[in-house]
């Protein structure tokens, strides 16, 4: 699904408010040059967006809560020495998309970040939603010399690296679930989609997409087909997308250096201890809703689900199939 684009205005007139006291519609009009009729239709965006806007009749408007921009320079500030450059865009259709169309020129390790998605995109063709100023919604360009073999277990990785950083905040329910989902207490707090290009043989360039839930609005998580949760649900002291965002690209940089050495083994036996369902029974459902029932056992060293239907243990690839529990139907 694609949305409305913030206009430039949205931004402008969210920068120029503030928790602390009302500014009037006619006020911010003057100040950034617009008419009355265009502060008010950007303000309604902004709400339609998850942005909380306080107004008083005769005393205009203020913010409910700050909204946490992004800050390149900041974000660079927080990571390690020599870290790999980073863009902050303020309206991209897919940071995933951004990134692939700039691959081929792209340096290693550049990361994409946006403050709005028009067409946030999920696995297996879902729309991913964020709320404006409450959600983390991020690409990394990753260069592989070998083939797309070489790649296998790459998502299991990269949620090993995102649960990491979950936990190091205090979120130690954090789990995963095959192939790309972090969830917190059965309901999704983050996803990964990773895509190519490139030679079969090598090399290939893969962007890896990482969304996460901060603070989600109620009507924001009313429109969502499945169960969520955010940040602000779990931490009662939430760190700024600003320091998450470094701590997630600094912890990424490690896992992507270690995976070319070693690929998904290295990571394995610690992927099968954050994962939610091992050892539990559980459906494998494919796009035609086939479903195949089992135990699962763990991940295989190329990232392919062990499932123990009753007889054997066969590996499931990921592709488009979906994990869930056994006794859960949604």
């Amino acid at each position: 699904m694609t949305l409305a684009a913030p206009r430039p205005l949205v931004f402008d007139t969210l920068r120029a408010l503030s928790t602390e006291q009302f500014c009037s519609g006619e006020a911010l009009a003057d100040q950034l040059g617009v008419s009355r009729a265009s502060i008010s239709l950007a303000l309604q965006q902004a709400r339609e967006l998850g942005v909380p806007v306080h107004s008083v009749h005769g005393r205009g408007y203020r913010l409910s809560q700050p909204v946490d921009w992004l800050d390149a320079s900041q974000i660079q500030a927080m990571r390690q020495a020599g870290a790999p450059p980073l863009e902050v865009l303020s309206v991209a259709d897919s940071t995933n998309s951004q990134l692939l169309s700039r691959a081929a020129q792209a340096v290693h390790g550049l990361c994409l970040t946006a403050e709005f998605q028009t067409a946030g995109r999920g696995r297996r063709g879902r729309s991913w939603q964020a709320a404006l100023g409450g959600s983390l919604a991020f690409s990394v360009l990753w260069r592989f010399p070998g083939g797309i073999s070489q790649l296998s277990g790459l998502s299991l990785a990269v949620g090993v690296a995102v649960v990491r950083v979950l936990h190091r905040l205090g979120l130690q329910a954090a789990q995963l679930k095959w192939p790309n989902d972090i969830l917190v207490d059965g309901h999704k707090l983050a996803g990964i989609l990773i895509e190519t290009q490139g030679d079969a043989l090598g090399p290939i360039q893969a962007v890896v997409g990482i969304g996460m839930n901060v603070r989600l609005p109620d009507n924001l998580q009313q429109q969502i087909d499945q169960r969520t949760t955010d940040l602000a649900a779990h931490l009662p002291h939430l760190p700024s997308r600003n320091a998450l965002l470094a701590l997630l690209l600094d912890e990424l940089q490690a896992v992507s250096a270690q995976f070319v050495d070693a690929g998904f083994a290295a990571f394995r036996e610690e992927w099968q201890y954050y994962h939610v369902w091992q050892g539990q029974p559980v459906q494998v459902c494919y796009h035609d809703d086939h479903c195949l029932a089992g135990v699962a056992m763990g991940v295989d060293a190329a990232g392919a689900l062990l499932l123990h239907d009753g007889v054997t243990v066969r590996p499931v690839a990921a592709g488009e199939v979906s994990l869930r529990a056994a006794k859960d139907r949604t």
